[in-house]
């Protein structure tokens, strides 16, 4: 397929730092200062948003929930220890309303998501006694809802639109890798194994009608996959698609190949395509690109590439367009 992109700045690489449907508002960022879009990236302003104080900057995601603004990230403590921070911003003025036990750290981008009962968050970075999934009713006051003792990371919470009350997480890596899964809006001790640990390694996790799918971190494997389903009934899991993205050939460049780990990625729940991309985490590969399935079972395609730099933030299907960093495309109808 080819898309017809909208860059978000020649000038300029931002990373995205989150989506507001609230506003139709994206955030990004660039040298640490924080953009807005108000036109779905056609132009970007600067911020009159000030970031959260004590943040750091480059692991920074925005997020709306029950009309609130909330920032995700790392900060330091006087120890110079890191933790899993949330902010929440009332009347112009940022307060910190969670702290991570000690060790938690970047890559938050990915582990916060509500529903219309609970926002929920969890920690990544080897976090002191594992890591934890944080729940809040009001989002403010918060209650850990899952941990682990020797698990490495929480990689994404997301809540499920098709059956309320279902929260699932994707664990890894190495140790404890695998889907869990609450059907009690994540209340504390609900959370069970979905997947046998060490089968499949996924991050981010989207919701179509009939299933669910979880974006490749697989591909430390024998035999690696770009994407992953999951049936919600049976809890069964497929390679979502017959052939390995890695194995398509990267335009102008000969012998060249792709990042091995499609990480992000976002099923449209209206059509059923989903769309991935490659991550500068890879444990092989060079070419930066995004992909496209057109249904559960049907081969990955390339959808676009490749880029010079690399994704770092989840995938949106947004207003009729999937965009992350360095894409912004129509959807394929």
């Amino acid at each position: 397929y080819a898309a017809t992109l909208s860059r978000y700045n020649d000038s300029m690489t931002l990373t995205l730092k989150g989506v507001d449907g609230l506003n139709n508002a994206l955030y990004a960022s660039y040298d640490q200062v924080l953009y807005e879009s108000r036109d779905l990236a056609q132009s970007w302003f600067r911020s009159s948003i000030p970031w959260p104080p004590g943040l750091d900057k480059r692991t920074a995601y925005f997020q709306r929930w029950k009309g609130v603004l909330y920032c995700s990230g790392t900060y330091l403590d006087p120890s110079s220890t890191k933790h899993m921070g949330l902010w929440r911003r009332v009347d112009g003025t940022w307060t910190r309303v969670l702290a991570g036990v000690a060790g938690s750290s970047a890559n938050t981008r990915c582990v916060l998501d509500g529903d219309d009962n609970y926002l929920h968050i969890g920690e990544y970075g080897r976090p002191s006694g594992g890591p934890h999934i944080y729940r809040s009713r009001d989002g403010v006051s918060w209650e850990p809802s899952f941990t682990r003792l020797g698990w490495k990371h929480i990689h994404a919470v997301a809540c499920d639109p098709f059956r309320p009350g279902h929260v699932y997480a994707t664990v890894g890596d190495g140790i404890g890798v695998t889907l869990i899964r609450s059907t009690n809006y994540g209340s504390p001790g609900s959370f069970s194994i979905a997947i046998k640990p060490g089968t499949y390694q996924s991050v981010q996790i989207s919701f179509a009608p009939n299933e669910i799918w979880l974006a490749s971190d697989n591909a430390w494997t024998s035999d690696p996959d770009t994407v992953f389903t999951v049936n919600r009934d049976t809890l069964m899991i497929r390679d979502a698609t017959p052939n390995y993205h890695q194995e398509l050939a990267v335009p102008g460049q000969p012998g060249a190949k792709w990042r091995s780990n499609a990480y992000f990625g976002a099923v449209d729940p209206q059509t059923g395509h989903y769309y991935c991309v490659t991550g500068p985490g890879s444990n092989s590969g060079t070419a930066q690109g995004m992909f496209f399935v057109g249904r559960e079972g049907a081969s990955v395609q390339l959808f676009d590439g490749p880029k010079r730099i690399g994704c770092l933030a989840r995938v949106h299907i947004f207003r009729g367009y999937v965009l992350t960093d360095n894409w912004f495309a129509p959807l394929v109808p």
